[in-house]
């Protein structure tokens, strides 16, 4: 009776954090088709923003990524970071780095789509800091026409994101050091 009640406080749970992603993806929708030029204005090329915004010094690339659930492990040439992440985490990031597609859209899928329906780039996704409780922070940083877009993100979100649009991870090298592992 415990499990019964168990499994379904955890069905309550997945379907409350899919709407709140839900509702995110749709926040992030009509801001970005609605917001207006911000002070980082940019013209087509990147020459015009701000030059420590898509800096990646101090940061190192993301060269591979695996899931063995509960872990997302992001490698670098000589480090690997890992992060437990949740169980629809695991499975929007897994369908994806196997081309694989979902019965029906995933909140990931919507957002790639909306990427390139909108003539939105993903100019960069970093992971570059971390809470007072070690929590990992990260950020994509979007353009539409001459509007750029910084959005705090989970790095869970911003890696599904990163494996549907083929755009690098970069990570924090202070991140690689304090929390990483060597592996060269």
């Amino acid at each position: 009776m415990a499990k019964a009640k168990r499994k379904r406080d955890k069905g309550k749970i997945i379907a409350i954090l899919i709407i709140i992603a839900s509702l995110a993806v749709g926040f992030l929708a009509g801001y970005l088709l609605n917001m207006k030029s911000s002070t980082e204005t940019a013209q087509q090329n990147n020459e015009d923003l701000p030059a420590d915004l898509l800096s990646t010094e101090g940061f190192e690339r993301v060269i591979s990524i695996d899931i063995e659930p509960p872990t997302l492990m992001l490698f670098t040439k000589c480090s690997k970071l890992d992060m437990n992440i949740t169980e629809d985490q695991l499975y929007s990031i897994g369908y994806a780095l196997n081309n694989m597609s979902s019965p029906r859209p995933l909140t990931h899928d919507l957002l790639k789509n909306l990427i390139e329906n909108y003539n939105i780039q993903v100019l960069q996704i970093k992971i570059d800091s971390t809470t007072p409780e070690n929590i990992y922070k990260a950020k994509i940083i979007f353009r539409q026409e001459n509007r750029v877009l910084v959005l705090d993100t989970r790095p869970s979100d911003a890696t599904a994101i990163s494996v549907r649009t083929g755009n690098d991870i970069w990570i924090k090298k202070d991140i690689l050091d304090k929390f990483g592992m060597s592996i060269c």
